[in-house]
């Protein structure tokens, strides 16, 4: 492979697609698309997921895509939080988690945290509701 100048190295960023990854939700009884997030996004995963109760609905907000792999919901979410948090099954909560997490390539270390959190708390639930 050629070393790339700094031009065709952000040229090579800007023309690449963000990928995405079909997962079957048989509990749901359909599918969704898991995106690769960009770097800026990653942190906020990572602390959706290991703050106590951790703030699941917000990261199915930033992994789940549309085909296109646009984000299927708005940082705002307008009530579909709250859906997420209720009647999401587990079983298809762990199985978005692992897909983002492959996709991503997120490390060992990240995967078991986020699944001792979900041991934990598998409807990311806090006490109070």
């Amino acid at each position: 492979m050629d070393i790339l100048t700094a031009d065709q190295f952000i040229g090579k960023l800007k023309a690449r697609h963000l990928a995405t990854q079909r997962v079957d939700l048989p509990d749901v009884g359909g599918a969704v698309h898991v995106r690769e997030l960009p770097p800026s996004a990653l942190s906020k995963l990572e602390k959706a997921l290991t703050t106590e109760p951790p703030r699941f609905a917000e990261a199915l907000a930033l992994l789940l895509a549309n085909q296109d792999g646009t984000p299927m919901f708005t940082p705002e979410m307008n009530g579909e939080a709250s859906v997420l948090q209720e009647k999401l099954p587990p079983k298809a909560l762990k199985a978005i988690l692992e897909a983002g997490q492959e996709i991503n390539a997120t490390t060992q270390e990240d995967i078991d945290e986020m699944q001792e959190t979900l041991e934990k708390n598998p409807t990311g639930r806090s006490a109070s509701t």
